[in-house]
């Protein structure tokens, strides 16, 4: 290889390949941030929800009822 081509080729194919993949492992941490991020929004709807729950039964047990809601 007299002027180093095939060898410099070679090297831009790797470095290509290790791009490509740093790029899907940055799409896979960002998918999996997205996916904890839902689940974080729905445990805390969850416990707002149970909150919600927990006061009506505190409220209803002094004698206040609650129908509008």
């Amino acid at each position: 290889y007299p002027d180093g081509r095939p060898f410099t080729r070679y090297l831009e194919v790797v470095v290509q390949r290790n791009q490509e993949r740093a790029r899907a492992e940055q799409e896979r941490t960002r998918a999996e941030l997205a996916e904890q991020r839902v689940e974080q929004e729905r445990a805390r709807a969850e416990q707002e929800r149970q909150n919600m729950v927990n006061l009506l039964a505190r409220l209803k047990a002094k004698g206040i009822e609650l129908d509008e809601l």
